[in-house]
């Protein structure tokens, strides 16, 4: 008898232990993350969302397999929708902005979806025109929730998510709002070529949740993975405008990378057929590992 008494008491200590730990729970810091892991975190239309870790805030050299010692950056493993960068309609700066939208990234459409948080209806258009069914040419989201709404992320997933302050590259004629460089961006619609005055280049710091790459972390991406900066061949949008003297640039002019070759192109702002491949950093301190192995077919999932 105090031989079954025993054994009734392990068994309901290790029933205890294991709801204690959370069943197959790895409750792992996010710094034992590598250059290149695979993270499970969110979802879009009611799919999960799948991301790959491409840069550490507290070191900008880290190469591929190398791991985190700072705050990781997510970058989709592929394009999430269709959207128009920025919306026709009344824009203050110029005429042309007003007929194709505007390639300033601080005010885009795009950027006002990607860090709102808000219901269907109730994201804050942050230049004044919602992307409505007429002001782009198609795929409006005027009346979508924001991207990091209920729904698509929890309350604790978007405590997550941390500020973080970068550069938005300006359209030449924007020089005069500059914070910083000497001379407007020129393009190169070579990946390995993208970023060649791109530290000269005019700019203005703006403070992002969500985002979508500029051109020298999308060219560090290549940098770090190859062909996966073009992965599964769709259109996506850099947060970049056109300024190269070649073509015919204009304030409405903003840079993708073309899904078909992987060089750099540029389409009005309002065109709603380019892809959205959002990128986003974690908080390190706040963040652990639930479960995964950081691979695609099994990536980490976030502990809540």
């Amino acid at each position: 008898m105090v031989a079954k008494n025993k054994l009734i008491v392990c068994i309901i200590s290790i029933c205890i232990l294991v709801l204690a730990s959370g069943g197959n729970q790895l409750d792992i810091a996010i710094t034992e993350l590598k250059i290149g892991d695979y993270i499970q975190f969110g979802q879009y239309t009611g799919q999960p969302i799948l991301w790959r870790v491409i840069a550490d805030s507290a070191n900008s050299d880290a190469k591929a397999g190398d791991n985190i010692s700072g705050d990781p950056m997510l970058f989709s493993d592929k394009v999430l929708c269709l959207k128009a960068f920025d919306a026709a309609g009344d824009h203050e700066d110029s005429a042309g902005r007003n007929e194709k939208g505007s390639n300033y990234w601080g005010t885009s459409d795009l950027r006002s979806w990607l860090i709102s948080f808000s219901p269907s209806g109730g994201v804050v258009w942050l230049d004044g025109s919602p992307p409505e069914a007429e002001k782009v040419d198609s795929n409006e989201y005027a009346n979508e929730k924001g991207f990091l709404a209920d729904g698509n992320f929890t309350e604790y997933e978007r405590s997550l998510v941390k500020p973080v302050e970068q550069k938005a590259l300006l359209y030449a004629d924007d020089y005069q709002m500059a914070e910083g460089g000497t001379t407007p961006y020129k393009y190169n619609d070579e990946i390995a070529e993208i970023i060649n005055n791109y530290e000269d280049a005019y700019y203005v710091n703006v403070m992002d949740t969500v985002f979508i790459l500029d051109p020298k972390q999308i060219h560090t991406v290549y940098e770090l993975f190859g062909q996966y900066y073009n992965n599964h061949y769709e259109n996506a949008w850099l947060r970049a405008p056109d300024t190269n003297i070649y073509t015919d640039s204009s304030p409405a002019n903003v840079l993708y990378i073309q899904g078909s070759n992987g060089v750099t192109m540029y389409r009005k702002a309002n065109f709603g057929e380019i892809g959205v491949r959002p990128a986003l950093v974690l908080d390190c301190r706040l963040t652990k590992i639930k479960s995964g192995n950081g691979t695609g077919e099994n990536p980490y999932d976030i502990k809540e």
